[in-house]
């Protein structure tokens, strides 16, 4: 009975599993999507303001994924789909510094003021300090010489953010 039990929990686990990532794209099916449709029709599709599911995408900082998402910001005429991408690069960020960070500083929306950090409007202080440990720490930990002028902005940015953090308390 116990084992009749764990199986079904486990199908159950497995089902909400594959639910979950059924609403979200592959990196494969957008990339492909770009390469039919271009930059236009896949922002307006899976980069939007109503259900940008493509932003997970590019959070999760695979480097194509990064990539991918820097493709789309320097092409985007979207306001929206800029500022979800901006923050989807700056979640990015936290996972995978060293795929984002050769793009620091490489266009007007790729700032380091702007992807360094991912910064909410009128987000809890405690999730900003969160935000800010996380992504200092993870930036910290690059230490491939060719990225440390990004480093450095990056650091420094975080650093100033949460000076003025501390200030606005």
């Amino acid at each position: 009975m116990t084992r009749s039990i764990a199986l079904i929990l486990a199908a159950a686990l497995a089902s909400a599993a594959a639910s979950a990532q059924a609403g979200a794209p592959k990196l494969s099916a957008l990339q492909a999507e770009l390469a039919a449709k271009g930059p236009a029709y896949l922002t307006s599709h899976e980069f939007n303001c109503d259900n940008g599911t493509g932003y997970k995408v590019v959070a999760g900082g695979d480097p194509a994924a990064v990539a991918l998402g820097v493709q789309l910001i320097k092409s985007s005429a979207s306001a929206c789909a800029s500022e979800g991408l901006i923050q989807s690069l700056a979640k990015a960020m936290q996972k995978n510094p060293s795929a984002v960070l050769p793009y620091v500083d490489t266009g007007d929306q790729l700032t380091h003021d702007l992807i360094c950090l991912p910064l909410g409007i009128e987000e809890p202080v405690a999730v900003t300090k969160a935000n800010i440990a996380k992504s200092t720490k993870a930036i910290s930990a690059v230490s491939d010489p060719k990225l440390a002028t990004q480093k450095a902005a990056c650091l420094a940015s975080i650093a100033q953010t949460s000076a003025n953090l501390g200030k606005a308390q």
